[in-house]
């Protein structure tokens, strides 16, 4: 029938589309931690940056009073890179009563490729006081003895959706297939269930995966999927089971007894 092909040519391109968009080149782990520090200046300064690991990101939080303003960089060999500058801070954060706070600030340095830094450098100028209270990094792998935050993987790939997609691709086959050589009515009409629930559910999987693939509702779209996937593949597993033993009993008629019929065209002869 026209329309199984289209079915089936359908869940072709659904599944290789869904494969190729839940597929993302994985990237490094990394680790987000903070560390107190207790810097208080008015003037400039140099800070020796004496951590034994690789920084993919830095931030400092703090606060700054009084009307001039203050830099703060990060420096890697010849390289710098600006972390927080006060005069963009009234652009984003309100005045408190103990001056403009900042809050994880990192202009130039939110991401970075991995780098050994060598040394924080302040900038004051004009009147003020600078108050550095927290070191932000994120680094690409656990530091040993360091409180640690948070650990999270960026961008892997999502293997379980794919499995759910093979799992119906498989289903909706297997029940086309099935359906060739299945003779009984119950049973195909199993099979034609099975073909048609996989395609609708791949399709609705791949609307979420498109549409908004982080929405709770995408979330429990696909853990639904996955419950009639394994249901598909067990009825599939079942049916076949039950045909071949339907086939295998049908097979085993009595066998002709070959002496006998010997034996009696023999006596007709004779009595002829």
């Amino acid at each position: 029938m026209m329309w199984k092909k289209a079915v089936l040519v359908a869940t072709i391109v659904i599944a290789v589309t869904i494969g190729i968009l839940s597929v993302k080149p994985a990237q490094v782990q990394v680790t987000e931690f903070t560390e107190n520090t207790h810097v208080r200046t008015s003037e400039s300064m140099e800070i020796p940056f004496t951590k034994k690991f690789s920084l993919t990101g830095f931030g400092v939080s703090g606060s700054w009073e009084g009307p001039g303003f203050a830099q703060v960089w990060l420096f890697s060999g010849k390289k710098q890179y600006l972390v927080m500058d006060t005069r963009v801070l009234p652009k984003m954060i309100e005045l408190s009563a103990f001056g403009t706070s900042f809050e994880a600030s990192c202009i130039d340095s939110c991401s970075l490729s991995p780098l050994q830094p060598t040394k924080l450098f302040i900038i004051v100028s004009g009147p003020g006081m600078l108050s550095i209270d927290n070191y932000h990094f994120v680094v690409p792998m656990e530091p040993t003895g360091l409180a640690i935050g948070r650990v999270k993987q960026l961008d892997t790939p999502d293997h379980s959706l794919l499995l759910v997609v093979l799992l119906l691709a498989v289903s909706v086959f297997g029940a086309h297939l099935c359906g060739h050589w299945c003779k009984s009515p119950m049973a195909k009409k199993a099979l034609i269930g099975v073909f048609l629930g996989g395609f609708v559910i791949l399709g609705g999987v791949f609307g979420v995966t498109v549409a908004a693939p982080t929405a709770a509702f995408a979330v429990t779209a696909k853990k639904a999927a996955s419950v009639f996937a394994a249901l598909a593949i067990l009825i599939l597993f079942i049916m076949m089971a039950l045909e071949m033993i339907h086939s295998n009993k049908g097979s085993e008629q009595p066998k002709p007894d070959v002496w006998k019929d010997l034996e009696e065209a023999e006596d007709e002869l004779e009595r002829k």
